[in-house]
């Protein structure tokens, strides 16, 4: 069906409907319609229709692609998957489906969900012992020992506390010593030791349901469905790392998924409004030079293996993109998945942009950051970040390793610092951290809450010039804030903080593997400093702590009021206020202020005075009662 809008003699626009194709679902009617489609035509999909392209294909400047039919249906879908006919059992296990498949199988799905590979142990890790280096893994299991049959297969290994990677087993010596080949290595030479991997893609493995292997030398694909699948549900398969290219069109309520790389590349100014990404190998979008100027909003981003929103844009550029209203959810959760190497499970990633804007997004159980910002001049503004630093660890919800960060009206809750797959390392997931590497500066951090994580609220270290103010980082596992560098002057400047330490602080029961140095140091504090720096100017800083926990600690030096706490150097505000109390944390995630009807108890507000029947806080802020 195609509707013409016709302007004199020549077409200004024209809708084309497309429909699934009725055999096979392979897509080849939408690729031809986005192959003839010009500038300001539309391409109208239907809703609950699977659109099975291959190959990817390219939406161009000027095309809008869009969705129609009943509300109650699914969004149209794009993928990449084919579906594997003529199945038959497999002799040696019934409940096992084989088929033949030429080309390496990268994904595979049942009745549309994922299916990992093959893995031992099909539970739990493996533990990287002494003696391991980057190529080589020692193992003291007794199922690798005994028998020589590991090479060719492959281990996913968190090396070290902040990155996965996949590397191929080349040699197996039979005695617990496995070779690894140099592909996923990461540079960095450093082995933890006790680090959790596991060994996958072996078809000797193939011994629980969910599982899947494809068979090099027979080019077969096993499958061993889940246990609730239907008994005639699809078996799918990705077969390459295409994907879908949006090169200044529009896409509207569109869904992608179950693609193996990178779902839809940007390379243009473009609008994506309302779309869904879900079951993605690699990135979810990725955009690139000439892509300034994009919106990305109201969209849905879950279940993605590596990175929802990688942006790479000129910085020379218009500027103008703005990545605003979207849904994050297990981005970089499938531990072990979505490549190797660091900066990888991350939310949004800005390599390069002008001035790109993170505005109102809700991210929860993110594997690394939130948004991790990797170029100055961006904004990161009213979003609510939960349970980031979910499959990795030494990192924050917001990180900002560039100069001139703008971190606004942020609400962060229980930052993790994933430990339990790691080797032993300290609890590094902190809340906000520019990071020190550099001597980055002139940041902006001011009205963001952050509470629960399992470092520190801000993780401030070898920053210049930088304004930290009206902010609340009240409950986290080691200190409100933290501050520390090059024993120079900092020159920075904290105006009208809350800092809080609460024993025992909001902090979820992990598995983890502490470090036996780190000798009782989960004591939370509002602030923890180094000795001999100038860290700039604090005025207006409340200080809440529960009784037993210090105020302030320096070099090993504890200040317990906020007399002691001038002795350790000009930077220490002379007018903090102190209450020793038990702290309650409102907190308004909406666009409007709201009144909180204030709790029973004879609470009172931190900046002093009782609080009358309701507590007004103003959007994307937080009240501290004591």
């Amino acid at each position: 069906m195609i509707a013409l809008l016709l302007l004199g003699a020549h077409a200004v626009a024209a809708d084309h409907a497309v429909l699934p194709d009725a055999a096979d679902g392979s897509g080849g009617a939408l690729v031809a319609a986005a192959a003839r489609a010009g500038s300001a035509d539309r391409l109208i999909l239907a809703r609950g229709g699977v659109y099975r392209v291959p190959d990817g294909l390219e939406f161009r400047a000027g095309v809008t692609v869009a969705a129609d039919g009943p509300a109650a249906l699914p969004p149209p879908l794009l993928t990449t998957s084919v579906v594997v006919p003529a199945l038959t059992p497999w002799a040696k296990n019934a409940k096992v489906l084989t088929a033949k498949v030429d080309r390496p199988v990268l994904e595979c799905y049942v009745g549309g969900r994922f299916l990992i590979q093959a893995r031992y142990p099909n539970h739990g890790w493996l533990r990287a012992q002494k003696g391991s280096t980057p190529d080589l893994l020692v193992v003291a299991d007794a199922g690798v020992t005994g028998t020589a049959r590991w090479s060719g297969a492959q281990v996913r290994w968190r090396r070290w506390s902040w990155w996965w990677e996949t590397r191929p087993i080349t040699a197996d010596d039979g005695k617990g010593q496995l070779t690894l080949g140099a592909d996923g290595r990461f540079a960095d030479g450093f082995t933890g030791i006790g680090s959790a991997f596991c060994i996958d893609n072996c078809l000797a493995e193939l011994d629980a349901p969910g599982e899947w292997v494809w068979d090099r030398a027979s080019s077969t694909l096993y499958v061993y469905p889940p246990e609730d699948a239907a008994p005639r549900a699809p078996v799918e398969v990705v077969l390459d790392t295409k994907g879908f290219q949006c090169s200044g069109a529009t896409l509207d309520g569109i869904a992608f998924g179950r693609i193996a790389g990178t779902a839809l590349r940007v390379g243009r100014k473009s609008v994506v409004t309302g779309c869904t990404f879900s079951d993605i190998g690699a990135d979810a979008i990725s955009a690139t030079f000439d892509a300034g100027g994009t919106r990305i909003a109201g969209c849905t981003f879950r279940d993605v293996r590596n990175v929802a929103v990688t942006w790479i844009e000129n910085q020379a550029g218009p500027g103008g993109t703005v990545i605003e209203g979207n849904r994050f959810e297990r981005i970089g959760m499938q531990f072990g998945y979505g490549g190797s190497g660091a900066w990888h499970a991350a939310g949004v990633i800005i390599m390069a942009g002008k001035g790109v804007v993170v505005r109102g997004n809700r991210f929860v159980d993110i594997g690394y950051a939130g948004v991790l910002l990797g170029a100055a001049g961006q904004v990161v503004e009213r979003n609510v970040l939960v349970r980031c630093m979910g499959s990795l660890n030494d990192g924050a919800a917001i990180y900002a390793n560039c100069s001139e960060s703008v971190i606004r009206d942020n609400i962060v809750l229980d930052c993790i610092g994933n430990l339990d797959t790691s080797h032993p390392w300290y609890p590094l997931g902190h809340g906000i951290w520019p990071e020190f590497l550099s001597d980055f500066h002139d940041q902006v951090i001011t009205g963001n809450t952050v509470f629960g994580c399992g470092g520190n609220g801000l993780f401030l270290t070898n920053n210049y010039h930088c304004r930290v103010a009206d902010n609340v980082f009240v409950g986290n596992r080691a200190a409100g804030l933290h501050l520390s560098g090059k024993k120079n002057v900092q020159d920075n400047t904290f105006t009208g903080n809350v800092l809080g330490a609460m024993d025992p602080p909001r902090l979820m029961h992990l598995i983890e593997n502490i470090p036996a140095d780190w000798k009782g140091s989960d004591s939370a504090r509002c602030i923890e400093a180094e000795d001999g720096t100038q860290y700039g100017r604090m005025s207006g800083t409340t200080l809440v702590a529960s009784p037993s926990l210090p105020l302030v600690t320096m070099g090993g030096r504890r200040a317990d009021d906020a007399a002691s706490w001038q002795q350790f150097g000009a930077w220490a505000d002379a007018g903090a206020r102190v209450e020793r109390a038990t702290i309650l944390l409102l907190i308004n995630d909406t666009e409007r202020e709201h009144a909180f009807p204030t709790p029973a108890g004879g609470w009172s507000l931190c900046a002093g005075g009782a609080a009358g029947k309701t507590i007004r806080v103003a959007p994307f802020r937080s009240a501290v009662l004591v």
